[in-house]
């Protein structure tokens, strides 16, 4: 693969939708949903624009500042749970 062939792959899937993040009900955009979640209510619906692999239609995924959080949690608690000690690598 040439230099500029990678150079066009790698810089492809750096790219975003780019509409930013939204709360449902105003016209205001946010550069992150940090931002959004510091201003929104905890019923209020944030709003995201997702690039999908494999296609070129970005996708609207919309979730309360709860359900955020909750499942913000939920991943957490599953990355130390499958976490194996330093010690011990996990065999599979």
């Amino acid at each position: 693969m040439g230099a500029l062939s990678l150079i066009v792959l790698l810089s492809a899937c750096a790219t975003t939708a780019g509409d930013g993040v939204t709360i449902k009900g105003t016209e205001k955009r946010y550069a992150t949903i940090e931002e959004a979640e510091a201003e929104a209510d905890d019923d209020d619906l944030i709003c995201r624009r997702e690039d999908v692999l494999g296609t070129h239609f970005p996708r609207t995924v919309c979730m309360t500042k709860s359900q955020r959080r909750q499942a913000r949690e939920e991943a957490q608690r599953g990355m130390i749970q499958n976490r194996a000690p330093a010690s011990q690598p996990r065999l599979n």
